[in-house]
Parts: C-alpha cells; sequence; structure tokens
C-alpha cells in the first residue's frame, strides 16, 4: 500500500510596492527604542510560556541586560517546567530560536534562560 501527498501550489499574490514609513524606520533603530523592544519582547515570551502552561499564574519572566547580551529569565514552578520544556527540549528550543530572531532585528544578542523555584 502506498502513500500519496497532495500539495497544493498557489500563484504568488502581486507583491505592494508602497514607500516605506520613514517615521517608522527611525523610531524602530532609535537608541531609545531599544528598551521599548526588550519589554515587548518580555511581554511576547510570557504570553506564549502563559499560552504553554497549564497554570498561568505561576510563570513570570524578567529580563537584564549584560555587557553584551539581554538574559530573559523564565521563571515557573517545578510542575510546569515539563511542559515549558517540551519532549527533548522542542518548545523551549523553538522559543530560543523565536526570541533570537526577534532581538536580532535591533542587533541584540539575546539568551533565554528557565529557573523554578
Amino acid at each position: 500500500m502506498s502513500k500519496f501527498v497532495v500539495v497544493k501550489v498557489r500563484k504568488p499574490q502581486e507583491t505592494m510596492t508602497e514607500e516605506p514609513n520613514p517615521e517608522f524606520s527611525q523610531s524602530l533603530f532609535s537608541p531609545g527604542a531599544t528598551e521599548v523592544f526588550r519589554e515587548e519582547i518580555r511581554l511576547i515570551i510570557l504570553d506564549l510560556v502563559q499560552r504553554i502552561s497549564r497554570h498561568p499564574e505561576d510563570v513570570s519572566v524578567t529580563y537584564f541586560k549584560g555587557e553584551h547580551r539581554t538574559v530573559f529569565d523564565i521563571k515557573t514552578t517545578q510542575r510546569c517546567l515539563g511542559q515549558l520544556i517540551g519532549a527533548k527540549g522542542t518548545t523551549v528550543t523553538g522559543l530560543r530560536a523565536l526570541v533570537k530572531a526577534m532581538a536580532g532585528i535591533k542587533g541584540i544578542r539575546a539568551v533565554v534562560e528557565i529557573s523554578h523555584f
């Protein structure tokens, strides 16, 4: 018995040729915006981890800036730790990749650490 995979191919949509908004690009890369950006990343991590966890009230996320990197620390209880790590570490690996990609936009080196209490 053979299995077939059906792949649907769509035609590419036409691309829009709008001019970039200069105010957005200036605000995104201004010196004060990096702190706001770190806080946004922290809130995104918190939202994701709370959605993964069965006990969202047991999760907190903090960050601190080092000399060359920003460390995002996820604090959770022992009972939520397994859900956060996932099978063979897949969940936390995906979360770390997502955070690095988001922080890389601003040239921030980011590390995600997990601790439990």
